[in-house]
């Protein structure tokens, strides 16, 4: 298995998503921001402005990162640019041409019970903080139910890729995706 390296900084870089049959081009600027836990709020310098989002998860190894993972797609769930204008997510379950990678309803569903749990430990402690009026605003979901990403405002996808595989085989669904999202 191939290593991955997070990044130190945010990388730009423009993508063409215009397919062989439109006469039209489709380009729009790709933004990665370092998923390494003391670079991450680079990401809502961003959130402002992003009309979609791709969640990269490692689904050869979510079952060992999944409280990180959560944690970090929480806090990315929880943004209010993201939330008022109900801009799409996609859970890219990267690596899928491993043998040890989760189906991506597997991570889903890994991500949805490790989110509900850390809901119930955030919520506690913004209870303790905070009046009610204020608390229920930041909560993640509908009360007194597991937490599912379909409880959301915005759509939430998922889907395996790889970019071991070809670029047309391996990342062909996320450039679709984001294609669709960003008509």
């Amino acid at each position: 298995m191939v290593d991955t390296h997070t990044s130190l900084k945010e990388n730009t870089m423009l993508v063409n998503l215009s397919d062989e049959d439109s006469d039209e081009p489709c380009t729009v600027r790709v933004i990665d921001v370092p998923g390494h836990e003391k670079l991450r709020y680079q990401l809502h310098h961003f959130t402002p402005i992003a009309r979609a989002i791709v969640f990269v998860i490692d689904a050869a190894r979510l079952s060992k990162d999944i409280r990180d993972t959560a944690a970090y797609l929480y806090d990315v769930l929880s943004d209010r640019h993201l939330i008022e204008r109900e801009v799409p997510i996609l859970l890219a379950c990267h690596k899928s041409d491993l043998a040890t990678a989760y189906a991506p309803a597997r991570c889903r569903s890994m991500l949805e019970a490790e989110i509900d749990r850390i809901r119930v430990t955030r919520t506690a402690a913004v209870d303790s903080q905070l009046d009610d009026a204020t608390a229920t605003d930041r909560y993640l979901g509908y009360e007194g139910e597991p937490f599912k990403f379909d409880h959301l405002p915005q759509p939430i996808d998922e889907l395996a890729c790889s970019s071991r595989q070809a670029a047309d085989e391996g990342l062909a669904g996320v450039r679709a995706w984001m294609a669709n999202v960003l008509e």
